[in-house]
């Protein structure tokens, strides 16, 4: 065979088919993803948006899967905006495999999308679309966290094009302030300490020390809710909204206890009741008490000795001192008065002061 034609040969053997397959080849599936910060639930939003970069948008379908490390976030719930072509979603799975091959995940989602008419993603859309939003929930913070694609499957002969993107979890937003009892409860305020403060949706926590205050650091900024919840007092929630930068927020009062919704009226009347009447019983124990010792006190003098204690008193103005406020001067009055004298009773000097000196 003449040379020309070997080499006429070779090249529509080899050097064609070569140059076709990578024409062919040279389109390529494209997803990108950003994401943002939702104020309103606290959660991050990842964005998917697909395009072609021949622009054809009649092919046979694109599944993913997103890789990420939920150790940072949590999976929540998806957003999608090709329902009709959807034909494969799953929650969050372990990667025990590795699939993306990056030890920086360890969870992944899989979607899918496809059309037998090969209509995907449709004549009647403009590229890039976007085809999903992926909601998050922030587990940590003070990290930056990776979000790996990977193709699963795509259309013949075209190639697949992705780029990682990493999620900063660093907030510059510092929140404090202090709980303290309303007046109304004790007449004054007070600092309530060993009280939990949970930043929803965030689960973050924090004490309350000795005097009240409760301090966080890093949390992520806009609308959250303060939960507070201690030992003596019911729970109460509080809406605020974080800035960048530091946050006071004036004294958080709380002014329920919990003994209010731990019984119900009938209860409490009956512990009034019960404790009126132990009050009603140890007066009554007191008197009787009383009046056994002043007869007991009485038999210890003979009435010549308690006629001269009365003159005696008289004289020196003491019995002007109506202890028992009876209206009168009586016997206890006398008993006191020899009790002071004796040395037995030396409190009863500031009841009795001695005026004669």
């Amino acid at each position: 065979m003449h040379k020309l034609q070997i080499v006429k040969l070779f090249f529509l053997v080899f050097i064609i088919p070569f140059i076709f397959i990578s024409i062919v080849y040279a389109s390529n599936q494209i997803v990108e993803l950003n994401y943002e910060y939702d104020n309103n639930e606290g959660t991050i939003i990842v964005n998917v948006h697909y395009d072609v970069d021949n622009g054809n948008r009649e092919l046979y379908g694109l599944g993913i899967r997103i890789h990420y490390d939920s150790s940072f976030i949590e999976y929540d719930h998806s957003n999608f905006y090709q329902p009709q072509k959807l034909i494969s979603s799953q929650n969050s799975d372990d990667d025990t495999n590795n699939y993306d091959n990056d030890e920086k995940t360890n969870s992944y989602i899989l979607m899918a999308w496809g059309s037998l008419q090969s209509n995907f993603p449709g004549t009647s859309v403009t590229l890039p679309l976007k085809l999903a939003e992926l909601h998050f929930k922030i587990v940590n913070i003070h990290e930056l966290t990776k979000i790996n694609v990977v193709q699963t499957s795509g259309h013949d002969h075209y190639g697949f094009i992705s780029k990682s993107i990493e999620i900063d979890l660093n907030f510059n937003c510092n929140l404090t302030s202090k709980l303290i009892t309303d007046s109304s409860l004790l007449g004054y305020t007070a600092t309530v300490g060993g009280a939990t403060v949970t930043v929803l949706p965030f689960g973050i926590t924090s004490v309350t020390n000795i005097y009240g205050e409760f301090f966080f650091d890093n949390i992520p900024y806009g609308n959250c809710i303060l939960e507070i919840e201690s030992s003596y007092f019911e729970t109460i929630t509080k809406n605020i909204n974080i800035n960048e930068g530091i946050n006071s927020l004036v004294p958080i009062q709380i002014y329920k206890p919990k003994c209010k919704s731990m019984y119900t009226q009938n209860e409490i009347d009956q512990i009034i009741n019960q404790v009126k009447n132990e009050k009603e019983s140890i007066i009554f124990e007191k008197e009787e008490t009383i009046r056994q010792l002043s007869n007991s006190m009485a038999s210890m003098y003979t009435q010549g000795y308690l006629d001269d204690a009365i003159i005696e008193a008289e004289k020196r103005g003491e019995l002007k001192y109506d202890i028992n406020q009876d209206g009168k001067v009586g016997l206890e009055e006398v008993i006191r008065y020899l009790e002071t004298l004796s040395g037995v009773r030396v409190e009863s000097l500031i009841i009795f002061p001695d005026n004669s000196d």
